[in-house]
């Protein structure tokens, strides 16, 4: 519900609507701006946006305002004023039955992306101004004002967030139903762009800012929609790629997808745990490698001995006793000694060689010695003791001051000097060797330069050994080591194997074959490789059997001609697997009525098809359609294609399927709206018929949609329609048509279609041709449907007959706009109706003539049917020709509801006769102005206005009107015949019936009251037509 308040007319605006009406009895627009003009007009001047609201609502207080509020509330503040809205229309109210008669509904429009708008920011929407003038004086004031009347203002966008609000709204013209009303346009002026805007109201415009400012995803836009449906909403550390472990060792590649990369590692870690578990010598290490090569594999008790080793083992002892000897000694090489335990242990004992003791002999020694070392210190301490007593009886207090005093003595003292040493006197030079140290050099530990001579042969060294005697050892063992030990080099090695035994065997898998190998030097094994290197960029892979071979990137591009189904390209080592994927560029589109198949490389030929859902959202069960003419590809296009085991399915491409291009449905644009991307054809604005024609022609024979984008076509030949089709525009579609007709149908071709739709579109006749051919129409012999279209025909030549012949037409919000020529051709062509020999179903259609007539022209010739709403104006007459403007002849056309104003209404009706082919008309407005046969069969509750000064209308006999008004200008303007019945209705003269009226016409409860105000029209042309 709409939370915008009144609309107040203010006091100023009563002011002006009163000055308007005591000058003239009514106001209208577009008058003379003659300031002494008997007659004024109202101009609406502006309509402004205010960003802020009267505090006091009342209605009294609102009257009294004469401009918009202010930032208090009031008049005191900052101006509220914004800005100016575009005024796209004002339609006046006229019908008695509505509920807003007497007011006008006046349009306007808020654009923020306008080039002449200045603001730059959002600003809350608080208020509406309409300011008026009186026509013919610049004193401006505030007419009606309207304020919002929830708790928050709407806010208008800035530019940033492009906007386009259309806002209706009522205002107060006038108090009672004898004021005529006559408003300008200054925007939009067509009646049916005024029926199409709609009141915005608060919940309008807050949804609209709400929904801006959303950040939820009010539109449930799923992640297949923005193209991620395979995309998991995790982290990347979370993300769980699945994999299977690859049948091959292989390196990785930049550019491989995670289940092939993660594939490769795992087949590399496995490999890589095998190996290091492998106690088999994986590596086949030979014992040269590791120094060993000298190394006979036997065990220890099977070792052979060297001969050095053997001469040791000679020279020592025999096994057993050379001699029996009781004799007791050492004995020598050839014969063991003998040794004689001996227990003794006095003094006395025999030392002789070959007497050796025993362990008591050993243990009583020792227990006698350790009796010898007590005594002694017992010796010592009672010596000790008694050298202290004697240095005590010497004056001393014992040793310790002994001592001290002999530390005392100063160096060089010769107190009790020394006067010789071991028997020599005189200054003595004590040497190393008197304090037995006369082999010891006198260097550092680190200076030590032992002389030594390499040992006989290799023997480790032991504790206690002399330095001569280790360095020879260490010497020998160096001199022994080979180049091997200091290079790595293997050259100076002798007796090298030439194979090596693994008694354990090893055994290889190749190509899916197994073999042992024990180390055997005949030992071979196949292995497959590439026969070449190959050409960058191409792959490897298995040809079946044998080596792999290198195959090409898998794209082709095809010539095969259009109209040639079989379609052939090659691709090196191409092999045909179920799973196989390449990319086709087709030169040529596919013109022909068979299916299309392809061969690649003598694979077989395969057809190709669309896999397809047989229902849009369901997956139960899916259909194959092959491609044909009639859903073709376009020249140029890549095909994504893969092949299933039967066919080659189509996935995708650079156009294919994607903007409807051969389907029921296409699109054509021009190259002046720049929106080729989006097209399947272009115009290039010459002869652009062609290429329509040629879009039609692409269309599946059940027929289909031609949409043609915003911009202008040119054509400048007929169009034929094979089949039914619909044609529909966008925002500003024009037709431009320099040919006679538009659409011309055989009817001796049973092949051709006349059907069409056209819906959005401008239709402009402009051919500068005049009629050769006769009884022609711009569309001839064609069921057509018009919807929110324009037709209009505006040269300076008749150039057709009709402009519809012989057709069934319905039209829903469309106009026709008739100019005529300055010329006619004369008969029989001297004529021209827009409708002849024609059934129709018009609904809210306006159709009107502009231009002087030189020829008779009309609206309806001998055709049927109906029409709602909507109005006829055929006021256009030259008078210096014979030509005269009609709205019917002979037609049985049934109005409601709608508005016609015309010269004359019928045209050389025989008056006097009753016939089935006359109209009915229901809740209409006529005005007649230049008099004639008001002819029809039964008119009911119309408003009928004879506006001529001076002829008579006619109302035919048999006619029935009823209930409704009759205005005339003169007396006995009215001339009624046989038995027409005037039935419960008012005229505004008293004297009305004419001369030549029949006395069996009836005027049954038919009042004069002269006081009946003319009714108002919608003024469709101006004042200047009449």
């Amino acid at each position: 519900m709409s939370t915008w308040g009144k609309v107040i007319l203010t006091k100023q605006g009563e002011a002006l609507l009163n000055q308007c009406l005591g000058m003239s009895g009514h106001y209208n627009l577009n008058q003379s701006n003659d300031p002494d003009s008997d007659t004024k007009g109202i101009v609406i001047t502006r309509v402004s946006t205010g960003r802020y609201r009267y505090t006091n609502t009342s209605v009294e207080y609102l009257k009294e305002r004469t401009d918009l509020a202010t930032s208090d509330g009031a008049t005191g503040g900052t101006s509220g004023f914004v800005e100016n809205l575009n005024i796209t229309g004002l339609k006046p109210i006229t019908s008695s039955n509505s509920d807003q008669y007497g007011q006008a509904l006046i349009q306007v429009q808020l654009d923020n992306q306008r080039e002449d708008r200045n603001i730059k920011e959002e600003y809350p929407l608080g208020q509406l101004g309409v300011f008026a003038r009186l026509e013919g004086s610049t004193e401006e004031i505030l007419f009606t004002i309207v304020q919002y009347a929830g708790d928050t203002l709407p806010v208008i966008p800035a530019p940033v967030t492009p906007t386009l609000l259309n806002f209706g709204f009522y205002i107060a013209i006038a108090t009672t139903e004898t004021i005529s009303i006559e408003m300008e346009f200054t925007g939009i002026v067509t009646a049916k762009q005024f029926d199409d805007y709609k009141l915005v109201t608060d919940e309008t415009l807050n949804t609209l800012n709400e929904h801006a400012k959303n950040t939820e995803n009010p539109h449930k836009v799923t992640a297949q929609q923005v193209g991620l449906g395979n995309v998991p909403n995790v982290t990347t550390d979370n993300q769980t790629p699945t994999f299977t472990q690859s049948s091959t060792l292989s390196e990785i590649n930049s550019g491989e997808k995670l289940s092939t990369l993660f594939g490769k590692i795992k087949k590399a870690i496995v490999d890589l745990i095998s190996h290091l578990a492998n106690t088999n010598n994986p590596h086949s290490v030979t014992k040269s490698q590791v120094g060993l090569g000298n190394v006979d594999d036997t065990s220890d008790a099977d070792k052979p001995i060297s001969t050095a080793t053997k001469t040791a083992l000679d020279g020592k002892a025999p096994k057993t006793h050379a001699s029996s000897s009781l004799d007791y000694g050492i004995g020598d090489r050839e014969v063991y000694g003998h040794l004689r335990l001996f227990n003794g242990i006095n003094s006395t004992a025999d030392t002789r060689s070959g007497f050796a003791a025993t362990p008591n002999a050993v243990k009583t020694a020792y227990e006698k010695a350790v009796e010898g070392v007590n005594a002694a210190e017992k010796a010592q301490e009672t010596a000790d003791s008694k050298l202290d007593k004697g240095f005590i009886s010497n004056g001393y207090t014992g040793i310790d001051e002994v001592t001290a005093r002999l530390n005392g003595i100063e160096e060089g003292a010769e107190v009790n000097k020394v006067t010789s040493v071991q028997g020599r006197t005189g200054d003595v030079t004590v040497t190393k060797a008197d304090i037995d140290l006369g082999n010891v050099p006198n260097v550092t530990t680190n200076d030590q330069t032992p002389t030594y001579t390499a040992a006989s042969s290799r023997t480790n060294i032991n504790s206690g050994e002399t330095l001569a005697t280790i360095f020879g050892k260490i010497k020998k063992w160096f001199s022994d080591l080979k180049t091997i030990a200091f290079t790595g080099s293997y050259t100076d090695l002798l007796n090298k194997p030439t194979s090596m035994q693994n008694p354990n065997s090893l055994t290889l898998t190749m190509n899916g074959s197994s073999s042992s190998y024990d180390g055997s030097a005949t030992a071979s094994k196949s292995w497959y490789a590439p026969t070449s290197v190959g050409t960058a960029g191409y792959r490897l892979i298995s040809n079946g059997s044998g080596a792999p071979v290198w195959q090409q990137p898998p794209y082709a591009v095809c010539n095969t001609a259009t109209t040639t189904a079989a379609k052939t390209v090659s691709i090196t080592n191409f092999k045909l697997i179920t799973g196989a994927r390449v990319l086709v560029k087709f030169t040529y589109a596919h013109k022909s009525s068979g299916s299309a198949t392809l061969n690649i490389s003598n694979t077989g030929a395969k057809t190709i098809c669309i896999e397809k859902p047989d229902a849009p959202y369901g997956n139960s069960s899916f259909s194959i359609t092959s491609i044909t003419s009639q859903n073709s590809w376009q020249a140029g296009d890549i095909l994504d294609l893969v092949y299933n085991g039967t066919y080659w399915c189509v996935i995708g491409s650079t156009g294919f399927l994607q903007s409807g291009r051969y389907s029921s449905n296409v699109i054509i644009g021009t190259e002046e709206n720049n929106l080729g991307a989006y097209c399947d054809y272009i115009c290039d604005g010459s002869n652009d018929q062609t290429i329509i024609q040629q879009a039609i022609n692409d269309l599946p024979s059940t027929g289909g949609k031609i949409v043609l984008l915003e911009g202008a076509y040119n054509i400048s030949e007929e169009l034929t329609l094979p089949y039914p089709i619909t044609f529909e525009g966008t925002v500003n579609t024009s037709l431009y048509v320099f040919s006679q007709g538009l659409l011309r149908h055989d009817t001796n071709n049973i092949s051709v279609s006349n059907i069409a739709t056209f819906k959005d579109i401008n239709i402009n006749f402009l051919s500068e041709t005049n009629d050769t051919e006769g009884y022609i129409g711009a569309f001839e012999n064609f069921d057509l449907t018009f919807e929110n279209c324009t037709i209009t025909k505006r040269t300076a030549y008749q150039s057709i007959w009709r402009l519809f012949f012989n057709c069934k037409v319905k039209m829903i919000n469309t106009d026709v706009d008739i100019t005529m020529p300055n010329s006619g051709l004369g008969a029989p062509y001297d004529c021209f109706w827009v409708f002849g020999e024609s059934t129709v179903e018009l609904l809210n259609t306006h159709i009107w003539f502009t231009g002087n007539n030189p020829v008779n022209n009309g609206v309806f010739y001998e055709s049927e049917g109906t029409m709602t709403g909507g109005w006829i104006t055929n006021t256009k007459k030259d008078t210096s020709n014979y030509g005269r403007s009609y709205i019917l002849y002979h037609s049985p056309i049934v109005f409601l509801g709608t508005q016609i104003r015309c010269r004359e209404f019928a045209q050389d009706w025989n008056e006097s006769t009753s016939n089935g082919v006359r109209p009915s008309l229901d809740s209409c407005k006529i005005e007649i102005l230049d008099g004639g046969i008001f002819a029809c069969s039964h008119a009911s509750h119309i408003d009928l206005v004879l506006s001529s000064s001076s002829k008579t209308s006619v109302i035919p006999a048999c006619a029935l009107i009823s209930n409704s008004k009759l205005f005339l200008t003169i007396d006995n303007q009215l001339v009624l015949k046989d038995y027409a019945f005037l039935e419960a209705c008012y005229v505004n003269r008293s004297n009305y019936k004419g001369s030549g009226s029949s006395s069996s016409a009836k005027t049954t409860d038919t009042s004069s009251v002269t006081s009946i105000a003319k009714p108002a029209f919608i003024d469709t042309e101006g004042t200047s037509n009449e």
